[in-house]
């Protein structure tokens, strides 16, 4: 059996979210929460505190804005993951803010094999939430009945 097949041939494999975020000051790093078992059940556990990102890369040189979670996530293809990042101090354990305050506004990834393969997914802007696929058509049917 091929590595990272199981006996149902899926695929599995390890991912690394990025960010952009420029609005952390000193002190501050970029974190992240969401989930299940692997994003840390949005904190609910005594020991699961937000997953810290770096905006140091592997060779030590400074990535800032760009931040990198550099402890791979397992995942499965087809896994879908629902998080958030947010702003914590330096500890890792005291939030400063979460990229939105919207219940249920989280973003939301279903592993490909586009992440298989590179092992990262890029999530662009801090706070820039992108619409689920087909509810900016969904908003706009709504805005017609409204006016």
């Amino acid at each position: 059996m091929e590595a990272g097949k199981t006996g149902g041939e899926q695929s599995t494999g390890c991912l690394r979210l990025k960010v952009r975020c420029s609005t952390t000051k000193p002190g501050q790093v970029v974190a992240v929460l969401g989930g299940g078992d692997v994003l840390h059940n949005w904190g609910q556990a005594d020991d699961a505190g937000p997953l810290v990102l770096s905006c140091v890369d592997d060779l030590g040189s400074v990535t800032w804005p760009l931040w990198t979670l550099h402890d791979p996530l397992p995942v499965v293809r087809g896994q879908t993951l629902e998080y958030k990042y947010l702003i914590v101090r330096e500890d890792g354990h005291h939030i400063v803010r979460w990229e939105t305050r919207k219940p249920g506004e989280n973003r939301c990834l279903v592993v490909e094999d586009d992440e298989l393969s590179s092992a990262m997914h890029d999530d662009g802007e801090f706070s820039r939430i992108a619409a689920p696929a087909g509810q900016e058509v969904m908003e706009e049917e709504a805005a017609r009945f409204e006016a």
